[in-house]
């Protein structure tokens, strides 16, 4: 019984630890966390020269709304492709802009596509 236990608990350790596969790559934005609002967290890639993929998580504050939340990641993707293209930019007529946020429990993700002009 005791190896029987043993055996399920190290099985399932494995396939909770293996879900991430790919690693922690996401960054904090610095001073993300205000008051009573969540830290926002993002990875970039840039895929062509002038080309940049943005994705943004929220970490909903306590008792914040959703309109916060996506209010928040919209403001931190229009300063960071003014600064990742150090002067113009655009974002492409793009359906992504058009969806809502993704939810989850703990934070909300959206991915948002831009070009340096």
């Amino acid at each position: 019984m005791q190896k029987l236990k043993l055996v399920v608990s190290a099985a399932s350790t494995v396939l909770l630890t293996s879900c991430d596969y790919g690693g922690e790559t996401a960054q904090v934005a610095v001073g993300s966390e205000v008051g009573g609002t969540g830290k926002i967290t993002y990875d970039h890639e840039q895929l062509a020269p002038k080309k940049h993929l943005l994705t943004v998580k929220v970490h909903p504050g306590l008792g914040e709304s959703e309109a916060s939340m996506k209010k928040r990641q919209r403001v931190f993707a229009l300063k960071f492709a003014a600064e990742a293209c150090g002067g113009d930019f655009q974002f492409p007529n793009d359906p992504t802009l058009e969806q809502d946020i993704e939810g989850g429990l703990v934070q909300r993700t959206k991915v948002f596509l831009f070009d340096c002009v």
